[in-house]
């Protein structure tokens, strides 16, 4: 390639026929690139679809074989299933707006009919709101008393030992210490996990306390000059755990139950909540028409299954 100056002391360049050949193969090489490249791209783009409908209808492969994965639930949560509600106090302010001209064949489309059901999906969001706050607030109830359940017992069987007790019992003792603390005894196979969970459940816990409790109230030797490790306080303790561990499992009962009515409530097939309003929407639809300004107002009102 040669150049050239101009007037103004620029320099021009020159192309000559073989320059010219040479940038002409250059731009041809360019774009063969581009074009291999976008036919590449085109190719895995088209390779992931057959693979994405392929695992739709068949699932993923497994060592067992394909496996279909579930569609994934919205699952409960209180904003979520407030939300449905809110919707449905609009949509119902929205309906009464139409007046007469709005009358649905169903009676359960009707305004006054949605109107009661707002206010018992109201009061069952409120029920359960009331009843997890409780559950939580029994839960750590619980856990307060049963935190220092380890250490007094520790105290208990130091005490035991310090008034002389038996070597039978004390070896007695020990091994009820260790089952609260869910300590294996004995030497552990190899791979074998040194802690066993199942004796950590608040019932069991329990159980090991009335152990201990027969154990003592059976050693003529025990006593204690400090009043919580005394045998009648640790008695009461006792009481204490088991109430407080009733009264959490019947919070978590309780709550289990208002769950499962709230879930029907809004969830069933026809009949629930969910349904019940997005059927009011094809009445609406079926009476004023698709493109009617009153189907527009009712349509953006979202209603979902939660869980």
């Amino acid at each position: 390639m040669e150049s050239n100056i101009n007037l103004n002391g620029h320099v021009e360049p020159q192309i000559n026929e073989t320059s010219f050949n040479q940038l002409k193969e250059d731009m041809n090489l360019t774009n063969d690139v581009f074009a291999k490249a976008i036919i590449e791209h085109q190719a895995e783009e088209k390779k992931k679809s057959k693979k994405d409908a392929f695992q739709k209808r068949f699932g993923k492969k497994t060592k067992s074989g394909y496996k279909k994965t579930k569609a994934k639930k919205r699952h409960a949560n209180e904003a979520g299933i407030s939300e449905n509600v809110f919707n449905g106090e609009g949509m119902v302010d929205v309906l009464i707006s139409f007046g007469p001209d709005f009358d649905p064949i169903n009676s359960a489309h009707a305004p006054a009919s949605l109107t009661a059901r707002n206010v018992a999906g109201r009061e069952m969001l409120n029920e359960v709101r009331d009843n997890k706050q409780q559950k939580t607030d029994d839960g750590n109830a619980r856990r307060i008393i049963f935190d220092i359940l380890n250490k007094k017992f520790s105290r208990v069987f130091n005490q035991l030992v310090a008034v002389g007790a038996k070597q039978s019992t004390i070896n007695n003792a020990k091994s009820i210490l260790d089952e609260m603390r869910a300590k294996r005894r004995g030497k552990p196979k190899p791979g074998a996990k040194t802690r066993s969970i199942s004796q950590k459940s608040f019932n069991k816990m329990v159980d090991h306390v009335s152990d201990f409790l027969v154990l003592l109230a059976n050693c003529p030797e025990y006593d204690s000059n400090v009043a919580e490790l005394k045998l009648i306080a640790l008695q009461d303790y006792r009481d204490s755990l088991t109430q407080g561990n009733v009264t959490a499992s019947k919070s978590k009962a309780k709550l289990g139950t208002n769950l499962k009515q709230r879930n029907k409530f809004f969830n069933a097939k026809n009949t629930g909540y969910v349904d019940t309003f997005q059927a009011t929407k094809r009445s609406v639809k079926a009476i004023f028409g698709a493109d009617s300004d009153q189907y527009h107002l009712v349509a953006q009102f979202k209603f979902n299954r939660i869980y």
